[in-house]
């Protein structure tokens, strides 16, 4: 499965970057979640393991969003399923 996503290139250094955890001090509004959204599909649809935890739900409820609006022509074409209830996604194999 193809995804592309238009990333800055510090988007880029971020999602390349060797380190396990990597920790990003910039400001809001710099694509930092963007950034992460794009590592979590990436991984999704390469069938690894992919987790987003958020300090309350409607942190989580709107990553879940950012995610599915990304995810769009993969949810339509049922390659990927999404769980309202769960806020789950998940790549059909």
């Amino acid at each position: 499965m193809k995804f592309s996503f238009p990333l800055t290139d510090r988007q880029r250094q971020m999602l390349e970057h060797p380190a396990r955890m990597l920790w990003c001090g910039t400001a809001t509004k710099t694509g930092k979640s963007a950034a992460s959204y794009v590592f979590l599909i990436q991984g999704l649809l390469k069938a690894e393991a992919t987790c987003f935890v958020g300090p309350w739900f409607f942190r989580s409820r709107r990553a879940f969003d950012e995610c599915k609006v990304l995810l769009e022509p993969f949810i339509r074409s049922r390659q990927v399923r999404v769980n309202e209830s769960r806020l789950s996604v998940r790549r059909q194999l």
